[in-house]
């Protein structure tokens, strides 16, 4: 959706080497991207597919920056249900469109919730859920891109190492 804030290229996985040295150089730019980081007071936007480790970075900026982190989709249902796109909605056509039909429906509500959580949740370091920054529809796509133009947008990718990217 937004530009890559996170500090360069991933080349063969992020941070990748030899010798197992990933993971640290990861940490220490990390580290020192935080350090810059601090000095701009811009919202840190997270995305990345499912189980990336949105949550998991999210947090750890958020306690470098001495912010709070907050994950979208811990506090999406009341910005949904605003625009007509809550549970109860969701589960009265479900069974009209399907399972895709009915995802298509409710991702209309997604762009009004990214504005309203970033409107919320100023002095925070916020991860958008999958669903929130990925979009078939272009207009969709074009909403929740100028939304998060003043805001930092850290794509996480997990590594193709299961090892470095659970460590």
């Amino acid at each position: 959706v937004g530009r890559d804030a996170g500090g360069g290229g991933r080349g063969g996985g992020a941070g990748g080497g030899a010798g197992g040295e990933g993971w640290c150089r990861r940490a220490v730019r990390t580290h020192e991207w935080c350090a810059r980081m601090t000095a701009v007071a811009r919202q840190r936007v997270l995305i990345g597919p499912t189980c990336a480790g949105k949550t998991t970075l999210g947090i750890l900026v958020g306690a470098l920056l001495g912010r709070t982190f907050i994950d979208l989709d811990d506090v999406a249902e009341p910005y949904y249900a605003e625009v007509g796109f809550g549970q109860d909605a969701v589960q009265a056509i479900g069974p009209t469109l399907g399972d895709l039909g009915t995802y298509r429906w409710w991702q209309q509500s997604h762009p009004h919730a990214v504005r309203r959580v970033l409107k919320d949740y100023l002095e925070h370091v916020i991860a958008l859920g999958a669903g929130h920054s990925h979009y078939t529809d272009v207009h969709m796509f074009a909403q929740v891109r100028e939304t998060l133009n003043d805001s930092d947008v850290i794509l996480v990718l997990p590594d193709r190492d299961p090892e470095t990217s659970l460590s």
